[in-house]
């Protein structure tokens, strides 16, 4: 269950991205053709494309998670016995989770608190760029768990085979 939960919303940040990443570009053409070939440039296709890459930005982040893309360093946690490592490991991974969750709820705070803010596109509100923000953060939170549960359940299975084995 838990997996066909991240599977699904692995495959939506995909999407997301994939469109955010296209509607940045198609925009940016946009305004490259209507300033050099018509000699007529837009208002409104460099910050349509900022908000398109905040976007594809933050919803990348999530996908990294679960494919474990960040960059982490393990020198501090390799200097320990197996045991000890694999309990900083699950100590840096909900510690991660909870840092997600404050600030998907924090964003969603500023999200809703900036709907009078009229961002530079004209009738946009910049709540529309900082929805980008918790929406990542629900992302996270779902990769995160999953990579939580997966570590838990391969190491159950680990341990469960060491004890058949002896």
């Amino acid at each position: 269950m838990v997996k066909k939960i991240s599977d699904v919303c692995f495959g939506i940040g995909k999407i997301l991205t994939v469109i955010s990443m296209f509607a940045m570009f198609g925009s940016m053409i946009l305004q490259v053709v209507m300033r050099y070939l018509f000699d007529n440039p837009l208002i409104w296709p460099e910050g349509l494309s900022k908000v398109f890459f905040i976007w594809m930005s933050y919803i990348a982040a999530g996908l990294l998670i679960r494919t474990r893309g960040h960059i982490i360093i393990d020198l501090f946690v390799n200097k320990f016995p197996a045991i000890l490592a694999n309990i900083l490991k699950y100590v840096f991974s909900f510690s991660m989770l909870v840092l997600v969750i404050l600030f998907s709820v924090y964003s969603l705070k500023i999200a809703l608190n900036t709907r009078a803010s009229i961002y530079e596109l004209g009738n946009i509100s910049e709540s529309v760029i900082w929805l980008s923000m918790p929406t990542a953060g629900f992302f996270m939170i779902v990769q995160m768990v999953f990579i939580i549960y997966e570590d838990l359940y391969n190491q159950f299975q680990k341990t469960a085979a060491e004890r058949a084995n002896s």
